[in-house]
């Protein structure tokens, strides 16, 4: 798969808004920082990721969401199944999938506000 430069409207930027990160992506200004481009993800922004998703705040919450949203899902999808006692292993790996998935929606939400925000914090400084 090959990755391409996008270019992006002008915003305001200063010299210290050289280097932003938004929402996973490197966004280096160039020049007068009228033109944008977004970069793939370097091991930086990997290692940042991986950082925040194992931080306890985001896991706190994310847990939290995937118990209430998860419950919900598996009693809409396999409740038929449990209450008639017919769940085997291949049920039962659905069910730790459906708890998965609410987990990590919301850890990566989390992820991409934390990185907005400072992003938008750098251009306004």
């Amino acid at each position: 798969m090959t990755l391409m430069a996008v270019s992006l409207p002008p915003r305001p930027c200063g010299p210290e808004a050289h280097l932003l990160e938004h929402g996973g992506l490197e966004m280096r200004a160039t020049g007068d920082c009228g033109n944008r481009e977004r970069q793939p993800p370097g091991e930086e922004n990997l290692v940042e990721w991986a950082r925040l998703i194992l931080s306890p705040p985001i896991a706190r919450r994310a847990l939290k969401y995937a118990v209430v949203v998860g419950t919900v899902l598996i009693l809409i999808n396999h409740g038929d199944s449990i209450l008639a006692g017919d769940v085997g292993r291949t049920e039962a790996v659905k069910m730790v999938l459906t708890v998965a998935v609410p987990y990590f929606v919301s850890a990566f939400s989390s992820i991409g506000t934390i990185r907005e925000a400072r992003a938008t914090m750098v251009t306004r400084k």
